[in-house]
């Protein structure tokens, strides 16, 4: 999920965060306390990439049950609050959603059943462990990727977002056996961002398949144009695949991406609503900022995207996941529970794009109409 310059933004009227190579390597794990780099075979002929994983740093009991998990991924700490057994967030007073790590619980009447329909049931979550992606990138115009851009010139701050959707899975019968594909909500990375400040913090779910081996995969990341330029100084920036949580095609997959201002926190939430495990952690990102002198945040736009991912000049196929349906797709503005629904967020299309250039020469979509939160996402080829 990397990004176009300015000009090209400007040029292809498109806003959009290309490809990272995190789909083309396998994912380990590693026992608690520990960090383990693991060489291993590339998809690409001509080259490997060394995939690095996490374990917790420590662990901590809370007060009310669970354990607070302490991980330091290239010199971040991100931290993991994993709830009690049985804690159901539909029931949990709003300290103790914050304390677990789970979306807020919304004022308005329309957001709260929203809210309610994804969060209540009874969740669980597992000791964290992480992998940071390879560090071979693909920068600016690969692509395809398509999906909605929430942009409201009028207010520049969008301060989280959410969505739903069912896992997708690989038809490999029309891409030759290979295919790799990311579905992810984000905050930037688009209209507002400059080649000085071009943020962008998202998470998702990524496929990763080849002839003999499928791997459904969540993930999140953090990056501006200085960490996007030198991965290899800030590897932090690179995706972080959450191998702890497991993914399996045609879960019901919920994703909310924050970000709070007043403290500088990325906050994550991936939750299977189908099997009940949940994903959170929070990311005070001012050591990142403080590392490459820009800012990691930019609240100009909004995203809901499927996207090929790459690795280096291997192009592989874009998967063939059929229809993905996204619903639920809301964003908030000011931290004050203004809730907008996708289609009042002035959505800009995401035109799919390939390597710079259209596979389709028409808008295959219809803007989503005021107040609608849902809209299909469909394949287009494999190249």
């Amino acid at each position: 999920m990397r990004g176009q310059t300015g000009a090209d933004r400007e040029k292809h009227q498109i806003w959009r965060k290309g490809a990272v190579s995190l789909a083309l390597c396998s994912m380990w794990i590693t026992p608690l306390f520990g960090v383990s780099t693991v060489a291993i075979k590339s998809a690409s002929a001509s080259s490997a990439c060394t995939p690095t994983s996490f374990s917790p740093i420590s662990a901590t009991p809370l007060s009310g049950g669970g354990t607070l998990y302490v991980l330091d991924i290239f010199g971040m700490i991100e931290k993991v609050a994993e709830a009690p057994n049985g804690f159901n967030p539909a029931s949990a007073t709003d300290t103790q959603l914050k304390e677990y790590g789970f979306p807020p619980r919304p004022t308005s009447t329309a957001a709260l059943q929203v809210w309610d329909s994804n969060i209540s049931g009874p969740k669980y979550a597992s000791k964290p462990e992480i992998t940071v992606g390879c560090k071979q990138m693909t920068n600016y115009n690969r692509g395809p990727w398509s999906g909605w851009e929430g942009d409201n010139s009028s207010v520049t701050n969008w301060v989280a977002v959410q969505g739903n959707f069912s896992q997708p899975t690989d038809n490999t019968s029309k891409c030759g056996g290979l295919g790799v594909e990311g579905s992810w909500v984000g905050l930037g990375g688009g209209a507002g961002d400059t080649d000085s400040a071009a943020a962008l913090i998202q998470a998702g779910t990524s496929m990763n398949m080849d002839s003999s081996n499928g791997l459904y995969t969540a993930f999140y990341e953090v990056l501006n144009s200085v960490a996007e330029g030198d991965p290899s100084k800030y590897p932090w920036s690179d995706p972080q695949f959450v191998t702890s949580l497991a993914i399996h095609p045609g879960d019901a997959i919920h994703l909310y991406v924050a970000f709070e201002q007043s403290n500088t926190t990325a906050d994550f939430y991936i939750a299977d609503n189908t099997t009940g495990q949940a994903f959170s952690l929070s990311w005070d990102v001012a050591e990142g900022e403080l590392a490459t002198g820009e800012t990691l945040y930019n609240g100009n736009t909004t995203e809901w995207i499927d996207e090929w991912i790459g690795e280096g000049t291997y192009i592989s196929a874009m998967a063939d996941y059929g229809t993905n349906t996204w619903t639920n797709a809301y964003a908030e503005l000011d931290s004050n529970g203004s809730w907008q629904a996708l289609g009042d967020t002035n959505p800009a299309n995401d035109y799919i794009f390939y390597n710079s250039q259209y596979v389709s020469t028409t808008n295959p979509w219809t803007a989503p109409a005021a107040g609608a939160t849902s809209f299909d996402d469909v394949w287009w080829n494999c190249t």
